[in-house]
């Protein structure tokens, strides 16, 4: 955290999350496409320093992802995946008191 967010009263604080969660969910709508790009750029890299072709590269990538993805799809209908994501946040404010956030 940096020094500024620490100076912050609560009500910054509430709105500066919101901006944040703003700004998150513009690129969340981009992650597809961010992917795509990251993948490719990978294969490249891979491919120069293996010496390989970079279409053979970003299909054995694309096919490690589509079986992660099935396999995470087959654990998830099993009832074996727990999500355990971040539902609360607790600031101490200047004068040491607790608050918690839940937005």
């Amino acid at each position: 955290m940096t020094t500024e967010v620490r100076c912050l009263d609560l009500k910054s604080l509430q709105v500066r999350l919101k901006e944040e969660y703003k700004d998150y969910y513009k690129i969340k709508r981009q992650a597809h496409q961010l992917r795509a790009t990251a993948l490719e750029n990978l294969a490249e890299a891979l491919a120069e320093q293996g010496n390989s072709d970079k279409e053979k590269m970003l299909k054995a990538l694309r096919s490690r992802e589509q079986q992660r993805a099935t396999a995470r799809k087959i654990k998830f209908l099993r009832g074996k995946i727990r999500t355990n994501s971040t539902t609360l946040v607790t600031v101490t404010d200047t004068d040491g008191t607790k608050i918690d956030i839940t937005e």
